[in-house]
Order: structure tokens, then C-alpha cells, then sequence
């Protein structure tokens, strides 16, 4: 609810029931126009010439009224004024697609009619924008050349990244979908309301339903696809067509038609948004917040802690889904290079080689069952080796404790994985890590739906329901298999003047077959993950035979923890 006055209440209502109005098309105009002409942070990104590069080809669409367009090679043409890109669903019907028989036809040129519905009226609001090129994935990536997709995949974060801005296609599902669909505005109607409250200011009060922008814009069809999800990510700029409004989202504003000027929260204050990874929020919840809200103040990456912020973003892109899985590494490598380039960090299928060690300490998410493991994409050490949710244990924040050690108990020794084309950040045909840790024998004696009874190093543990959790489902019965847990992560935490702590491990199970050939002693495959919580004194730390010691410090510091380590039970062993 927030407080207005005579001057703003016109603002909060979209002024025509047609997406094509020109009330709506001036609007995406002013949006555009003053965020190149004004916004600095907008501004700033487009001066990275030294980097900028075209895609390879683009979609010539002529000036407004043109009827026609055509497939251009951008090497072979003098491109300016910018490009446009295009979020939108496939579907499951057959559409126009450039292949080797549309080669010919798209690069003379066809009619803009004969495009799917989605296409044209992109199309349309891109001439309304001044825009002259776009770039559509199905139209400029050669969809029956492996070796066409594999090169062009490998450029999205600049296809994406420099394009004037990105239409989203929200809630179409398919080509023929189309932007525009018939809306009834009552949803996203304000009302009026005078206050003569005793404990609040005398006044008028537009009162809103704020889940109107959650359904319609953050929860949208599309957002939902793994592909979009780093589109979003890297586009400078988006239109997003909902069900009822257009939104418009860039490094310093996030608007929409009910509120062209910035949307405003019961405080009062805008609320931005912006594409940018460099106002990218995290929290210790495990999510990411809304897209509309990575700029409600101050927030940038580089005051965050890196590896918390990819940790975030792959929680949330393990939500998304892929018609492919085999795209899993490929569409967040954008993302992934933008990571690079500002971290300098080496990238290892999903994972950075400077927290390697934290990064291990994945689990898959209890909102899926678990699901036969995949045809191979990454190696199993590596979150991308699995469909469905994930989570890092690492970002769960103490609240009613404190804590007082974290200590990560894998050394990686060395680590590599082998692309499957040219680029390392993209899909991967194979990988190995080698790691110094201590291995325990581990078998599963039962087993009742979560709960697991377990035997490790020979005695028998009920370490509580959930504390086990598979990463993908097996085709031996698990009691009949040796298996290893790899101790990953320690943590001691104080509560009322106790100490507790969980303890954390990778379940691990010896590679018997690797490319149809045997297999060796020390060469291992994950399977899951152990956690043992918090809840039991020093279970955690006798489990793995931990020994942690407290320190005497100075009377300001006071006492402080430590873990001994018996680096004489290290082994050396390699998981694939």
C-alpha cells in the first residue's frame, strides 16, 4: 500500500487494453530512449568496444512497414544501430528453422508473414524501437549442424550481452504463440483508499495486489527454461510480455505499464532491476532474490563473496528445466565466462578451481525424487552430472548459534576435464580430480523410505532421517555394495554453551568399468552425500574421527577451535 497523491494515481493503471497501442509503444520507446540517453550504469556497459563483437549472423528487418527481411553474414555487412534478441519457447510443433534447405530462402529473403506469430510481432516492436536487426536463436544458429550449434553456443554471452536489449516472450508457448494475447486489466487495477487511521497520516492510499507481478512476470512459462534463465542474466535490457502487462528491466530501473516510472513498494521506494551480475544480490536462504529486486539498494558482486554468488545462481538454475540435457554446462557458460573474466578463476564443468574443495559440498534437493542418472554431461563429481534441484550445504547461515569452525577436509591435488568442442566452459566428454582425503568404509544395512541405517568403519549409525541422500537412483540394491564416504566439510557451532557439530561426506563407490575397460583401486565415481547435523554433541566429529582442540587466545579474543589433522590416513585417489 502506498500513499499518493492526485499526481501519480493516473500513473498506476495501463492506459489501453492493446499491447500494440500507441500509448504502449510510446512507452518501450521513452523506456529505451532514456536509459541509453540517461542511465549511467545503462551506459557504462555499451562502452566496452575492445570486446564488443557481432553475432555471426543477424535477421535484417528493414525500417518500419517493411514486409520483408532477410539472414545476413554480419562479417559481410555494414551493421549499425544495434541488434535485438529474442527469448521465446520452441514448443513442441514444427516452425520455420534455418537448416541447409532454409539457407538459401531466409538469406534471399522471405515475407515477415510467413514467420511464426512470436517472430512477428517482435519483429514489429523492434521497427517500432528503431531497430533494424535481431538475432533469434532458431534463425541464426544452423540447427541441423552440430558443428554450427557448438560454435555459436559458445558465444551467447556476447550475443546476449551486447544486444540493445532482449524481448521476452513470457508466456507463449510455442512460435506461433504470439506477444500479444487479449488481457483483462481489472487484474492490475489499483484502488483508492482514504485513511483516517489513529496510528497512520491522514490521506490517500493506493492499495495493489504486488503477487499480480510475481505470476505474471517472475513466474511466467518462460522464465521457467534453462536457456532463458542465463539470457535474463546477460541481456543489458528486456521487455518481458506478460499475460496482462509489458515490463521493462535494465541496471537502474524496473518498470512496468502500471507503473512506467519505477514499481513502488509500501515504503514508497522504487524498486530496480537490473540484468547486470554486477548488482547481483545473494542471501543465506539458498535463493537468489526476484529478478525485479537485484537493485533495491547498493549491492554489488565484488562486495560479495564470489563462490556464494555462483553457489546462489546454480540453486536457482538447477530449478530450471532443458529439453536437452546435455545442455546443462552450455547454457549457463555465459554466465560462467562473465565469472571468469571478473574473477580470473578457472573453470572445471561447473565448478572453480580456487573453492573446489566448498563447491564439493553439493547435494541434490528433496523437491524431486531421485531420478536415473543421465547420459553423461559432466563428471560426477560436479552438480551439472545430475537433473533436478540442488543445494549447497555451505550456504545454510547459523541463526540461533554461533560458529566457531568450518573446516573443508578434501585437498585437490590436481583436476581437469576435456570439452567436448573448442570451448572448456561448455559441454564436457570428460573429467577426473584427484584429491588427498581420509576414506572410510561405508555400507547401507536398511533402508526405510529417508532413513537409512548405515555401517561405517564397522559400526553400525542411524544418522537420522535425511541425513543420506542419493544423487541419482541405482540399478544394484544399494545393501549390497561397498562403498566409501569421503569426509568434505566440518563445522562446530555454540548454542546455550554447547558445542555441536555436523559433519559432512561424499559417498563414493569404486569405478569398476571406465570406457569399457577396467577399472583401477583408486579410482572412484560419486553417488551421494552424507550430513550428519548438528544435534548430537560431537557425533559429527567421531564419525570421521575428527579431533578438534581448543585454543587459548588473548582476553579479547577468548577461546578458539581448531581440527588436528592426522595427515598420515590421507589417501591419494581419483574420482570421475
Amino acid at each position: 500500500m502506498t500513499m499518493i497523491d492526485a499526481k501519480i494515481q493516473h500513473l498506476c493503471q495501463p492506459k489501453s487494453p492493446g499491447f500494440k497501442s500507441d500509448s504502449t509503444i510510446q512507452l518501450m520507446q521513452g523506456w529505451l530512449e532514456t536509459c541509453l540517453g540517461r542511465y549511467q550504469k545503462c551506459t557504462q556497459r555499451g562502452k566496452d568496444s575492445e570486446q564488443f563483437q557481432l553475432p555471426t549472423r543477424l535477421l535484417d528487418i528493414g525500417v518500419l512497414g517493411s514486409r520483408g527481411c532477410r539472414l545476413v553474414l554480419t562479417d559481410s555487412e555494414s551493421i549499425s544501430g544495434g541488434y535485438l534478441t529474442l527469448s521465446h519457447s520452441w514448443g513442441s510443433s514444427p516452425f520455420l528453422q534455418l537448416n541447409s534447405e532454409t539457407m538459401s530462402a531466409l538469406t534471399g529473403g522471405i515475407l515477415i508473414h510467413e514467420l511464426p506469430a512470436t517472430f512477428q510481432d517482435a519483429i514489429f516492436i523492434a521497427q517500432q524501437l528503431g531497430i533494424r536487426y535481431m538475432w533469434i536463436d532458431s534463425l541464426c544458429i544452423q540447427q541441423d549442424s552440430k558443428e554450427d550449434w557448438i560454435r555459436e553456443a559458445s558465444t551467447m554471452r556476447h550475443v546476449y550481452g551486447f544486444a540493445t536489449v532482449n524481448i521476452v516472450a513470457g508466456h507463449s508457448e510455442g512460435p506461433e504463440g504470439g506477444l500479444f494475447p487479449s488481457r483483462d486489466l481489472s487484474s492490475v487495477e489499483s484502488v483508492v483508499v482514504e485513511s483516517k487511521w489513529d496510528d497512520q497520516p491522514e490521506g490517500n492510499y493506493l492499495l495493489w495486489d504486488e503477487s499480480a507481478l510475481q505470476h505474471d512476470f517472475e513466474s511466467a512459462t518462460l522464465t521457467q527454461r534453462g536457456w532463458v534463465f542465463q539470457e535474463r542474466l546477460l541481456a543489458p535490457r528486456i521487455l518481458q510480455f506478460g499475460k496482462i502487462q509489458v515490463y521493462w528491466g535494465c541496471s537502474e530501473l524496473f518498470a512496468t505499464e502500471a507503473w512506467p516510472q519505477g514499481v513502488r513498494l509500501a515504503a514508497g521506494e522504487p524498486l530496480r532491476f537490473g540484468t547486470d551480475l554486477d548488482a547481483l544480490d545473494k542471501t543465506a536462504c539458498m535463493e537468489i532474490p526476484p529478478i525485479s529486486k537485484w537493485h533495491q539498494g547498493s549491492v554489488n558482486l565484488l562486495s560479495q563473496e564470489p563462490v556464494a554468488v555462483w553457489e546462489c545462481l546454480v540453486v536457482q538454475y538447477s530449478k530450471t528445466e532443458l529439453t536437452y540435457g546435455e545442455d546443462k554446462l552450455v547454457a549457463l557458460s555465459g554466465v560462467a565466462k562473465l565469472f571468469q573474466q571478473t574473477f580470473k578463476d578457472r573453470y572445471l564443468a561447473g565448478m572453480w578451481w580456487s573453492t573446489f574443495p566448498r563447491l564439493l559440498c553439493w547435494r541434490r534437493g528433496w523437491e524431486k525424487g531421485a531420478t536415473v542418472r543421465p547420459d553423461y554431461r559432466a563428471p560426477s563429481w560436479s552438480w551439472a552430472s545430475i537433473d533436478g534441484p540442488i543445494h549447497f550445504t555451505t550456504l545454510i547461515t547459523p541463526i540461533f548459534c554461533t560458529r566457531l569452525l568450518e573446516e573443508y577436509l578434501v585437498e585437490v591435488v590436481d583436476a581437469s576435464v576435456m570439452p567436448l568442442g573448442n570451448d572448456e566452459m561448455a559441454q564436457v566428454q570428460g573429467g577426473q580430480v584427484t584429491v588427498k582425503a581420509r576414506l572410510h568404509s561405508f555400507k547401507v544395512i536398511s533402508q526405510q523410505e529417508r532413513r537409512f541405517i548405515l555401517e561405517i568403519d564397522g559400526k553400525v549409525q542411524d544418522c537420522g532421517e535425511g541425513s543420506f541422500i542419493l544423487d541419482a537412483t541405482l540399478q544394484e540394491e544399494l545393501e549390497d555394495q561397498q562403498l566409501w564416504i569421503m569426509p568434505a566439510r566440518l563445522v562446530v557451532e555454540e548454542m546455550e554453551e554447547e558445542l555441536d557439530s555436523n559433519a559432512e561426506g561424499i559417498v563414493l563407490r569404486r569405478k569398476t568399468e571406465i570406457d569399457g575397460e577396467a577399472g583401477s583401486d583408486d579410482i572412484y565415481e560419486r553417488i551421494g552425500y552424507l550430513y550428519v547435523p548438528a544435534v548430537e554433541g560431537d557425533r559429527g566429529v567421531e564419525l570421521f574421527g575428527l579431533h578438534v582442540e581448543k585454543v587459548d587466545g588473548n582476553t579479547q579474543t577468548g577461546s578458539t577451535l581448531r581440527l588436528r589433522r592426522d595427515t598420515g590416513l590421507l589417501q591419494t585417489v581419483t574420482i570421475v
